[in-house]
């Protein structure tokens, strides 16, 4: 389907990197939304409504109301802890954990990069991105990798007009 691929800012290849890090917090929160299903005028944050969209999407259970999807975590207390049984069905769709079932794909596409700002802001995760060009070492795949000076929000013009769309010209 692509030709070539470039991720920017690439916080999420890498889901043990991006959804499965942190104090917890965004996890409770989108356990609440699962659990309430007010999904309206973002309550809760970017954060927690990203889990639920990426649920909808990896781990979808019509049965579950009123949010009909299933979430890898669970409140055990105080702390926040992982569902294996669910992860297991996220990880089937974490880029860095299927790479080695995709590499062969991955070879023949015309070109891969993926960028990093070495600022990182909430929301980004330099280590997904490291992971993931890690992983690209190791399989061997050919690739350009960049972390840059600043941070997603205030660099992605300049990475536009000078990485990204010469990549693809």
């Amino acid at each position: 389907v692509f030709g070539a691929v470039y991720a920017h800012d690439a916080s999420a290849l890498s889901f043990h990197e991006w959804f499965a890090t942190g104090d917890g917090d965004h996890q409770r929160e989108a356990l609440t939304l699962q659990r309430t299903g007010e999904y309206t005028d973002f309550v809760g944050g970017f954060h927690p409504q990203m889990l639920l969209a990426a649920a909808s999407s990896f781990t979808p259970n019509l049965g579950r109301l009123p949010s009909q999807v299933d979430l890898p975590w669970k409140v055990d207390g105080d702390a926040v802890k992982r569902i294996d049984a669910v992860w297991a069905k996220w990880l089937r769709f974490d880029p860095l954990h299927s790479l080695p079932l995709y590499a062969d794909n991955m070879r023949q596409l015309r070109g891969i990069a993926l960028d990093g700002g070495l600022h990182v802001e909430a929301g980004t995760n330099l280590g997904s991105a490291r992971a993931f060009h890690e992983g690209l070492v190791d399989a061997g795949i050919e690739h350009e990798y960049e972390e840059y000076e600043g941070a997603h929000g205030d660099t992605t013009r300049q990475q536009v007009e000078t990485r990204i769309l010469p990549f693809f010209s």
